[in-house]
């Protein structure tokens, strides 16, 4: 058996300077008492001081830890977390998800629950070996006597949304519960999807990049993989959102079925194309976004292409510093993998009905299941304050 481990644009350009250090606090609640599924006001108690870190700050997450509080209050007397376990599955193996499965780990110590964070293979494989890992992956998780563990709770990020959609419910229907994270299976009967809502924050993408322009005139390539993949397409529809809302969708110029190997003949080619009208790029897929600094760098274009890109890779970071890279996308990957951590420990605990009762005042959607962590906006005036918030409250390094 293998074991492993919108609040939007809050920093939006401001840059504003952090009046005090960061203080990383202790954050493990305490169990006492007898750990049964149900145990009552005998069973273990939880505390998070890591909820009130920095409460003044801006840079704070107030809904996310808004949220753990009121699961926390829920979960006094309940729950064991010795026979809980939770799998954790990403939408494929990237640098970017590195930082989910530090708050998986850390969510899951807390908890004191048990779990597996798996990787499949790298967003450069094929699209079906990475659907099929997937695929396989959740069957192992809903039986008995695979690689894993049967599981109590599954999050994952769908590499397609129809393919997954079968599994999802047949997990369910094995008594495991499931909700996914930034690339959603909204079809499937997955109770909860938690994370930056793809098109609002490509709406927010849109409007960063028709500031970035003002008046200038020209056209602005976008970046996509596959069309398939939920998050992708959200995306990219709500930057032609805001593009269309602005007068200018005929600005657009939409390149889907990229791999990060395509992304500098692709710019060669749109560079061909429209010459020194090409005046933006937008990257919605992380892997694709130091590849754009790196073009934009290496043709000495910072004076004609303002580029918005997607996620904090630290050579996306560079480039930001040194403003080749005008603003990226920082989704709160982070709690990814603590929040979802939480959420099904929950639904072990009370159950399904009850943990939506609690978390119902934070969700949105015509079903009432999605959970906004929300965005930020980087850019070269901000980037200071960012990295400190990551570093000194939740222990990580920006990138």
């Amino acid at each position: 058996m293998r074991s492993g481990l919108l609040r939007r644009g809050w920093l939006g350009g401001r840059g504003t300077s952090l009046v005090a250090a960061l203080v990383l606090t202790s954050c493990a609640p305490t169990t006492t008492g007898s750990t049964t599924t149900d145990a009552g006001p005998s069973g273990p108690t939880y505390t998070c001081e890591i909820c009130s870190c920095r409460s003044a700050s801006p840079a704070r997450p107030a809904n996310i830890y808004t949220v753990i509080e009121t699961l926390l209050e829920g979960l006094q007397g309940h729950g064991d977390p010795g026979a809980t376990y939770v799998g954790d599955m990403p939408v494929h193996q990237s640098a970017f998800w590195e930082t989910p499965r530090i708050g998986f780990t850390r969510a899951k110590s807390e908890l004191g629950c048990l779990g597996d964070f798996h990787f499949p293979p790298a967003n450069s494989a094929p699209l079906e070996t990475i659907i099929a890992d997937q695929v396989a992956t959740m069957e192992d998780w809903s039986s008995e006597g695979g690689t894993f563990p049967k599981a109590s709770g599954v999050v994952l990020a769908c590499k397609s949304s129809t393919q997954l959609e079968a599994p999802i419910n047949a997990a369910l229907t094995a008594g495991v519960n499931v909700i996914t994270v930034d690339s959603d299976s909204a079809a499937s009967n997955r109770l909860l999807y938690l994370g930056a809502l793809n098109r609002p924050a490509g709406v927010s993408a849109g409007e960063t990049m028709l500031g970035l322009l003002g008046t200038t005139t020209g056209k602005v390539v976008i970046l996509a993989a596959s069309q398939q993949t939920a998050n992708v397409a959200e995306r990219v529809q709500g930057i032609t959102d805001a593009f269309t809302a602005a007068g200018r969708a005929a600005d657009l110029d939409v390149r889907f079925e990229l791999s990060p190997d395509a992304i500098p003949a692709t710019l060669d080619a749109a560079r061909t194309t429209h010459g020194a009208d090409l005046r933006g790029v937008i990257a919605v897929q992380g892997s694709f976004s130091a590849l754009v600094g790196d073009w934009i760098a290496n043709n000495a274009l910072q004076s004609q292409v303002k580029a918005v890109t997607w996620d904090t890779a630290s050579a996306v970071l560079t480039h930001i510093r040194n403003a080749v890279i005008n603003a990226t996308m920082a989704q709160k990957s982070y709690f990814y993998g603590y929040l979802p951590v939480y959420i099904l420990y929950a639904m072990t605990a009370l159950g399904p009905d009850q943990t939506m009762a609690l978390l119902a005042p934070y969700l949105s959607g015509a079903n009432g299941d999605l959970l906004d962590t929300g965005m930020d906006v980087i850019t070269p005036t901000n980037i200071q304050e960012y990295e400190a918030y990551q570093l000194e409250c939740l222990g990580v390094t920006a990138g």
